[in-house]
């Protein structure tokens, strides 16, 4: 095994630990994109289309089903907890997300070796890290954030989850 990608594997499933963690203790996600974790959930369920098929290893079977489970966990926290989704504050996540949907699926299925079901993968065109646009909600600068939102964990959260 490849000693950079269990590295990246392990930095990201720390990354996950902490935003869960965040969520659970503090029941809010003020703060959260749940565009971005939606997108991220999108990324996971289409970039490992292959669990189905193809077997590498057990650890690598285990790991996608971890990111994908965490990923939707998130979002089920963030869209249909009682106490965590009345934190949630559409307002500031104003972000056109199907924008970005649009252009993945239009460059899927342009930019691809073969023409299979797993191959054009929905936000995952050769050459290109999706995971990188997709986070772009919480970049977007169409409101100012108020000082409540702002979260030291989240910080760390995304820069452990661009790193991946």
């Amino acid at each position: 095994m490849n000693i950079f990608r269990f590295a990246g594997d392990m930095t990201h499933l720390l990354s996950i630990l902490v935003l869960l963690l965040k969520i659970y203790a503090t029941k809010s996600c003020s703060g959260i994109s749940l565009k971005t974790q939606e997108l991220y959930a999108l990324v996971f369920v289409t970039r490992y289309l292959d669990l189905f098929t193809d077997f590498i290893s057990v650890y690598n079977t285990v790991m996608k089903l971890v990111f994908i489970g965490s990923s939707l966990a998130i979002v089920w926290c963030m869209r249909w907890h009682r106490a965590v989704k009345r934190s949630y504050d559409r307002e500031l996540d104003t972000f056109r997300h199907y924008l970005v949907i649009a252009a993945s699926l239009v460059l899927a299925l342009l930019v691809h070796e073969k023409f299979t079901f797993q191959e054009p993968r929905l936000g995952r065109p050769p050459d290109l890290s999706s995971s990188n646009y997709f986070c772009m909600p919480d970049f977007h600068p169409s409101k100012p954030t108020p000082p409540r939102c702002r979260h030291p964990l989240l910080h760390h959260h995304l820069q452990l989850h661009l790193r991946r």
